[in-house]
């Protein structure tokens, strides 16, 4: 995994989804409550594969599976684990009727097409943009808001790829 930095943005050359998971899992063992992942990419770019990441660094032990018709999974680890797709949202009102001011306040928060409810954003968050480069290879673009996330982006290794604490590193 090759990887850049400037300032609060991170770009890592991923080749494989295992890899690509292994960055979200890193993230997720370091990120407070409250945090808020935009994940963007076209469809297969591997939003699914980096929100697993997320979810394994947090200790959720269940599946997870894309949110595409559920709209949202709740997950429990050391924190809820709220997985969304905004893809089939009729709007971000639609968001708001299903809790998300509760969702954002009581766990780590992922959101698939975030670019779809631009408005609800919050300021502070880690956006995630996921580029195909081939078959399993992928460019992870990562940009921290907000100097709390930037400072724990700021940390990310660039080893090949991050190992997390549950990895036995």
């Amino acid at each position: 995994m090759r990887m850049t930095s400037r300032d609060s943005t991170r770009t890592f050359d991923s080749g494989s989804p295992e890899a690509t998971e292994r960055v979200g899992a890193w993230l997720g063992e370091r990120v407070p409550a409250g945090t808020l992942f935009e994940l963007r990419g076209n469809l297969g770019a591997g939003k699914t594969v980096f929100a697993k990441g997320i979810a394994r660094g947090l200790g959720v032990r269940e599946v997870v599976r894309s949110p595409t018709f559920s709209i949202c999974h709740i997950h429990e680890g050391r924190c809820r684990f709220f997985h969304l797709d905004a893809y089939r949202l009729g709007g971000p009102a639609e968001l708001l009727l299903q809790g998300w001011d509760d969702m954002r306040a009581q766990g780590v928060v992922a959101v698939e097409w975030g670019d779809r409810i631009a408005a609800l954003l919050p300021a502070e968050r880690i956006a995630v943009d996921i580029e195909h480069c081939g078959s399993q290879s992928r460019r992870l673009t990562l940009r921290a808001y907000g100097a709390r996330l930037a400072k724990i982006l700021a940390a990310l290794p660039a080893e090949d790829p991050p190992k997390s604490a549950g990895a036995g590193a």
